[in-house]
């Protein structure tokens, strides 16, 4: 979905994660994921390329990761449609993300 955050979208990126930038204020970005865009199992490399797709639109999206944002806030995290000891565990790799703050909201 496009918007006035937004100029491409998930699905024009070829991305497997269906993001929408909801609002970017004071280095904050609230993003929601509406839904997955292929179907992929849950593995050790399921957190890498979710953050792969995720920085992937924040660049193409001309946000520079230095300057534009210091929070991401990710809400719908459901619509991955985890099991929930995969959503645990999914949840537990934001800690390892340095560069900025990743939290999951609903």
């Amino acid at each position: 979905m496009k918007n006035k955050w937004q100029i491409k979208s998930s699905e024009e990126l070829n991305l497997s994660f269906d993001f929408e930038i909801l609002l970017h204020q004071e280095r904050i970005l609230d993003i929601k994921i509406n839904k997955m865009l292929r179907n992929l199992k849950y593995d050790e490399n399921y957190f890498n390329w979710f953050m792969e797709d995720l920085i992937f639109l924040l660049d193409e999206n001309r946000y520079q990761r230095r300057w534009d944002y210091g929070t991401i806030n990710i809400y719908n995290i459901s619509n991955l449609n985890l099991s929930k000891e995969n959503e645990k565990d999914f949840l537990n790799l934001f800690k390892s993300v340095t560069n900025f703050d990743l939290l999951a909201k609903e």
